[in-house]
Order: C-alpha cells, then sequence, then structure tokens
C-alpha cells in the first residue's frame, strides 16, 4: 500500500485541534470535529488495506486482527496503566468510580457505549473524565471487528459490487444519524452506527480511487489544486467557525467529512494542500497522533483534579508541551510492538492480557467499593449507613430515591392536603429530597409528574391538565441552553401564569470548578466561586418571572462575594458532583431554602 505523507499531514490537523479544544481555547470552537476526520481517515485506509490485499489473494482475518491489535494496544494499555496510581491519590470517590467503568469499558471496546449510557443528567464533569477520549477508540475498534466480517460474507462481490454495499450502508447510517441528532444527541454522537457513514464514505472512496485510479490520475493539475483547496477550507471553516445553532451542528459535521474526502481524493505532493500537509513537521506530528491523541486527555483531567479552580491557559499549554514529550516515547514504543522480529505473537499475547487484567480488576475495585467511599467520613449520613457496603453508590442511589412512593398517576390522593406538584431535571430530585429529610411532607400530597424540558423524551403532555388540580407547583432545572429547552420551559411558565397558579422556580445551584481537591485536601472552609455559566442560567430565571416566585438558592448560599460552602459547618460534603446533593447537603441546603417566604408553608407545624 502506497504511503502518503499528506494523510499524516491530515491526521496532525486533526489531532491538534482536538487537543486545543480539550484545553478549552475559546478560538477553536469546532475542534472536536478532528475526530470525524480521523474516521474518514480510518474507513479509507482500513478498505485499503484490505483490498489492496484481496487482489494480491493476502488478506488474512487474523493477522488483520492481531496487526489492528499492535496497533492500536500497546499504548492504550500504557496509558491505561499510568492513569491508575494518579486516580487513586487525587480522585474522590464518584469520580474514582466512574474511572473504574472506563476502565473496564475501554479495556472491553465500549467506552462509548458507557458514554453513552450515562450521559445527561449524570454526566456534569466530563473533562475531569481521563478516559473520556477513549469513545472513539471504542467506535473504531468495533468497526475493525465488524467490517471485515462484512467483507468475508460478500468476499466473491467485486469492488464495484462492494461499493454500493457500502454505499447503502453508509447511506442509511447518514439518515439514521440524521434522524437522530436532535432527539437523541449522545446516541448520536457516541454510538457506531450513527458514525458508521463517516468510516463508510471514507471506505467508499479508497474502492473509488482503486477502481477509477487512472481516471483520478489524468485530471487537471489545476482542477485538483481547486478541489483540493476548497476541500481544506471545509474542513477549517467549522473547526474555527463552529456554529451552535440547531439549525447548523449538523452541517459543520457534513462539511468536515466531506472536505476530509476531497483532500484525500485530490491532494498530491505537487499540489498546495498536499505539500502544507507534506511539511516534515506536519507528518511527524501525524505520524504521533494516535498517542498525542491518548496522552492529552488524562493529561489535563489529571490537571484540572488536583486544582481547586481553572487552570490557567499558561498551564494548559505546559501540558500540551508534555503531551507531545510523552507521546515521542509512547510512539517509539507503538513502533517496537507492530514489529513482530523485536515481540513475538506470544510475547504480545501475554503482555496484552497481562495488562487488560490489571485494567479490568482495578476498575471492579473501583466500582464495587464505590471510588472507596466508605473510607470518607465527610460522606457518611443516616441514609449512607442504610445502604449495605456493595450494594448501592449512597450519593446516586439517594439522588435516584428522590421519587420513591410517589403516585405515578398523577392523582392526587390524599385529604385535606396541600396538593404540590414538582417539576424539571434531576434537581427537582434534589428538592423532593430536601422536603424529604427537613421533615416537609407533613400535610403534603407531592406528585412528580413527567414535564422535563431538559429531555423531551421526558415530557408526559398530560401533566399540564395535572398542574391545574395543583395548589402549588415548583419547578427546578440545572441548566437549559438550547432555544427549544428555553422555549418548552417559558410555555410552561406562561401557562402557570395564565392560570393564575401559585407556583415558584427555584434557582439553579452549583458548587465550583471542582470537588476533588478539596475534599482530597481536606479544605473544610473553602469556598466555591460557581460556574459563569450557571450563573447566567441563574439570572435568565430570575427575569423571566415576578420576583415573589423566584428563590435565588445562589444567593442564600453564597457569601457577599456569591461563593458557596462545599462543606456543612459539621465538615460534610454539600455536592457529590457538584450540582446534585448529598443527604447532608440536602438537610443543609433545605434548611436554609424552607425558610424563604413562599416555602414556610412546607415546614409550618400549623
Amino acid at each position: 500500500m502506497e504511503y502518503r505523507k499528506e494523510i499524516d499531514g491530515l491526521r496532525a490537523i486533526a489531532v491538534i485541534v482536538v487537543m486545543l479544544f480539550h484545553a478549552g481555547f475559546n478560538f477553536i470552537s469546532g475542534g472536536f470535529l478532528g475526530v470525524d476526520i480521523f474516521f474518514v481517515i480510518s474507513g479509507y485506509l482500513i478498505t485499503s488495506f484490505i483490498f489492496i490485499n484481496k487482489a494480491n489473494n493476502s488478506f488474512s482475518l487474523l493477522g488483520f486482527y492481531e496487526r489492528r491489535a499492535r496497533r492500536l494496544l500497546p499504548a492504550l494499555f500504557l496509558v491505561l496503566l499510568f492513569c491508575i496510581p494518579f486516580a487513586v491519590m487525587l480522585m474522590q470517590p464518584d469520580d474514582l468510580q466512574n474511572f473504574g467503568q472506563s476502565l473496564v469499558s475501554t479495556t472491553l471496546m465500549s467506552n462509548n457505549i458507557l458514554l453513552f449510557i450515562t450521559s445527561g443528567y449524570w454526566d456534569l464533569a466530563s473533562e475531569f473524565k481521563p478516559l473520556l477520549h477513549t469513545w472513539s477508540l471504542g467506535v473504531e475498534e468495533q468497526y475493525y471487528i465488524f467490517f471485515p466480517l462484512l467483507i468475508m460474507i460478500i468476499w466473491r462481490f467485486s469492488n464495484i459490487q462492494t461499493m454500493y454495499v457500502l454505499l447503502i450502508i453508509t447511506i442509511i447510517s447518514f439518515l439514521f444519524s440524521l434522524q437522530i441528532h436532535t432527539r437523541y444527541p449522545e446516541a448520536d454522537f457516541y454510538l457506531l452506527p450513527s458514525r458508521l457513514w463517516q468510516l463508510g464514505s471514507g471506505g467508499i472512496l479508497a474502492l473509488l480511487l482503486l477502481e477509477s485510479k487512472s481516471y483520478f490520475e489524468n485530471i487537471e493539475p489545476n482542477h485538483k489544486e481547486i478541489i483540493s483547496m476548497l476541500g481544506f477550507f471545509l474542513i477549517l471553516i467549522p473547526i474555527f467557525f463552529f456554529s451552535k445553532s440547531e439549525d447548523f451542528i449538523y452541517l459543520n459535521r457534513f462539511l468536515v467529512v466531506f472536505g476530509t474526502l476531497i483532500i484525500i481524493g485530490f491532494s498530491n505532493p505537487n499540489n498546495f494542500v498536499g505539500k502544507l500537509l507534506s511539511i516534515k513537521i506536519m507528518v511527524f506530528i501525524g505520524l504521533m497522533s494516535y498517542s498525542l491523541y491518548l496522552w492529552h486527555q488524562p493529561l489535563y483531567a489529571f490537571l484540572r483534579i488536583s486544582s481547586l479552580s481553572e487552570p490557567t491557559y499558561l498551564m494548559y499549554i505546559l501540558m500540551f508541551v508534555l503531551s507531545f514529550f510523552i507521546s515521542f516515547f509512547s510512539w517509539k514504543l507503538e513502533k517496537i510492538f507492530r514489529n513482530q522480529n523485536q515481540v513475538s505473537t506470544k510475547k504480545f499475547s501475554i503482555v496484552i492480557i497481562s495488562a487488560a487484567i490489571v485494567s479490568i480488576l482495578s476498575g471492579l475495585v473501583f466500582n464495587q467499593t464505590y471510588g472507596f467511599y466508605r473510607s470518607y467520613s465527610e460522606l457518611e449520613s443516616n441514609y449512607s449507613l442504610q445502604i449495605q457496603p456493595n450494594t448501592n453508590n449512597p450519593d446516586t442511589s439517594f439522588l435516584i430515591s428522590a421519587s420513591k412512593g410517589l403516585s405515578n398517576d398523577y392523582n392526587y390522593s390524599l385529604k385535606n392536603t396541600k396538593k404540590v406538584m414538582v417539576v424539571g431535571d434531576s434537581f427537582s430530585g434534589d428538592f423532593i429530597n430536601m422536603m424529604k429529610v427537613n421533615d416537609a411532607l407533613n400535610g403534603i400530597d407531592l406528585i412528580k409528574p413527567k414535564y422535563n424540558c431538559f429531555n423531551f423524551n421526558d415530557i408526559d403532555h398530560k401533566a399540564k391538565s395535572v398542574m391545574l388540580k395543583s395548589d402549588f407547583i415548583v419547578v427546578a432545572y440545572r441548566l437549559l441552553d438550547l432555544k427549544s429547552q428555553l422555549s418548552c420551559l417559558e410555555d410552561k411558565i406562561e401557562y402557570l401564569m395564565d392560570q393564575k397558579k401559585k407556583f415558584v422556580i427555584i434557582g439553579t445551584k452549583d458548587f465550583g470548578y471542582n470537588i476533588n481537591a478539596p475534599l482530597r485536601q481536606k479544605l473544610y472552609s473553602f469556598r466555591a466561586e460557581p460556574s459563569s455559566k450557571i450563573i447566567d442560567f441563574n439570572v435568565y430565571l430570575k427575569n423571566i418571572v415576578p420576583t415573589e416566585n423566584f428563590i435565588d438558592t445562589l444567593s442564600l448560599l453564597g457569601d457577599k462575594n456569591g461563593r458557596v460552602p462545599l462543606f456543612t459547618l459539621e465538615n460534610k460534603l454539600i455536592s457529590y458532583d457538584r450540582a446534585h446533593l448529598t443527604y447532608n447537603g440536602a438537610k443543609f441546603v433545605g434548611q436554609k431554602l424552607f425558610q424563604h417566604q413562599s416555602l414556610k408553608f412546607l415546614t409550618s407545624k400549623n
């Protein structure tokens, strides 16, 4: 297979923009699209490799899998083993448990599936996940398993016939992704079926170039120059001018994929784009791109985990440079393991299986002990003591327990009580827990219907009619930032006001940048500055309703500088994930909240 320097140059662009994006540099707002470039390149190279070897009658399925394993696994397991001791030293229980789950799922080539399952409400701290980025590796590894099997099934097909099969699969994947990207964004982002069109498009291009090689070679150089320049701009525009508008999010991805295909198809060492991508430093970075991709996120994550506030750009630049230094040696290790003369199949298997066992066992320990939860007195509560070890994580179990015992049929059933409805996202669960632990349910008939503007799959429109039967409605959200979500909330508020219902919006809450460092260092008097994004949403909530219908939680908790405590007066942690409340946190915040005039009836003894 002919080596093309410009493809390594393209890899260099992809990895650099991803690294800068993950470091939080605002000028690269679409840097995460670098992963889309990687998918197209992978589809192109893997398909080219398989069909060139097929033409030579030298393709072996087992040989293919071993080649992929030698390429991907040594550096991956080096990163996993590096992360384990730092995670134990620096992470608080909730993050350590999540890391343990990622260790297992990454080893089993399925971290993309784990992230899909745990995304949404629970996924509040992705920047603190050292293995977050391995979701894309999961997608590629799953593709590497299934794509060669498909080719074996249709082995007797000609290249053109195979291209038609791949075209059908690619179109189905594209339409599927287009259909779900708004309604199920996590599935669209993380899962193979909705990413297959990007890998497949690279595969189609590979077959097209193999079958029409002379046609592409005979295209006028000036035409190739113009077309490849077009492809280059199609990549750069979405990366630097990414639009968060719901109408353009998918267009950004399509432009990057199309631009990558154009560059692979039309750039060469004789035109501007080909020469630019073939510069020695670009090729060198491209050759190290896999190691760079693996190392940058753990370095960034552990920097954040060990910091009390957002690291400075200088610190991120230092980590960026350190990534290159470490990746150079990691790349050298890659090259050793890829050489069968240096590392036999037997030795390779022993090393990889041993590393996998260590990773899986470590991950299981972190998960089953909930990040050594029981060793923290700051987390001990009346609730956690009731939860048996190795049964449930007390904090997540506490939040989930909020809805237990509540009516599911939307009917108020208790007589001579105030009928209270609580609606919203997971923060509505926090409010219910505050009621429970502060004895605010006496004389209250409470229901929590499905009316969640954060997730349109969690809305039952029958809930609107139940509002008319309610004496009081509580609305609680952490954050809504899409236009459709905000419109949903505004419609809800307008309806309540039109019906002259008594209601209150509970202002959002946030416990700063990082829980890990204050908890591990036992900084009980530390006060954190809430996220600017959360503060902005809080102001928005305050402005859409009259003063008497809004309770400013951040003001109730904050000092004169707006900083909020992380621990109660008894040195108990208030929030385990910077957002949701522990049992002790629910008691602490609830005591302040229920002193507000609008909510005094909940704890009144009359």
